[in-house]
């Protein structure tokens, strides 16, 4: 609409886990969703899931998530799998575009295989309202030595009983509000991720947040869910700004097109921008 507004954009952590050729993506009803949880002190999504390609095998999966508080681009994932039983499986990674607007591929950035270097998979679309995206996703193996992958972001893994194994998938999203050449510019931010490996960079994100939580506003004499309640305002608040945005941020996140059509009103600068500046007086 010619506008900066909210839109659906491709989902670039998405994995698939294939038991005997028995697919996690095709055959949902073999996926048991133990427990979900969102820890707001840290920032981090937490998934864990049973997966039974045959009766008597389980494959058990924990999936940690968070967005980088340091490179707002960047999504991090690490992956633990364990089965009581010998197993080989092969996880395969993609960007799924499902649910997002028109999009048509661009042509990207196809890097060489340097020897030695992990290769990603990398990816370019274009709107048809003329904007573009770039995303690259970078798949490894941390304390292994890397084999070389058949294709980027695939990977043949062999569980030994008991015996956890971890792989980290890290991905980069940028738009060409932010770089003119968009597919480049993910490309180099997730090899940089890359060199600082997945612990790190979670450690980075949980001292950024640990920072945030000083401002953490409490109550006392009420009930306690109230101070829950403010605690999970307060994650959200500061999860939506942030210094590096080029745009402002109304209390119900970026405008929809349905409802203000792009305007920002009073209520930014009442609700959002004091707690902002009290907080994060940079991102204000």
């Amino acid at each position: 609409e010619g506008f900066e507004e909210l839109a659906p954009a491709p989902y670039p952590l998405a994995t698939d886990i294939k038991v005997g050729g028995i697919s996690m993506k095709e055959h949902p009803d073999l996926v048991q969703v133990k427990s979900q949880t969102l820890d707001m002190e840290k920032a981090e999504l937490t998934t864990c899931m049973v997966f039974n390609p045959a009766p008597d095998q389980a494959v058990e999966i924990e999936v940690v998530q968070f967005a980088s508080r340091a490179i707002p681009c960047l999504l991090c994932q690490q992956i633990t799998l364990k089965s009581d039983m010998p197993v080989t499986l092969e996880l395969g990674t993609y960007i799924d575009t499902e649910g997002t607007f028109e999009l048509n591929e661009i042509i990207g950035y196809k890097p060489s295989l340097i020897p030695r270097q992990i290769p990603v998979l990398t990816r370019g679309f274009s709107s048809n309202r003329g904007s573009r995206l770039g995303i690259a996703v970078l798949v490894s193996r941390p304390h292994i030595s890397e084999v070389p992958q058949e294709q980027p972001g695939q990977l043949k893994i062999t569980l030994a009983p008991g015996v956890e194994q971890v792989v980290h998938t890290m991905a980069s999203m940028v738009s060409d509000i932010y770089h003119k050449d968009p597919h480049l510019e993910a490309l180099r931010l997730v090899r940089w991720a890359g060199m600082n490996r997945f612990d790190r960079l979670r450690e980075k994100n949980r001292n950024d947040w640990a920072s945030l939580w000083k401002s953490r506003i409490k109550v006392k004499g009420c009930d306690p869910k109230d101070q829950r309640m403010l605690d999970a305002a307060f994650y959200y608040h500061q999860s939506n700004i942030h210094q590096a945005s080029r745009c402002g941020y109304p209390p119900f996140g970026l405008t929809q097109n349905w409802a203000y059509w792009g305007s920002l009103f009073w209520d930014m600068d009442l609700w959002t921008l004091i707690p902002a500046i009290l907080v994060q007086p940079e991102a204000a």
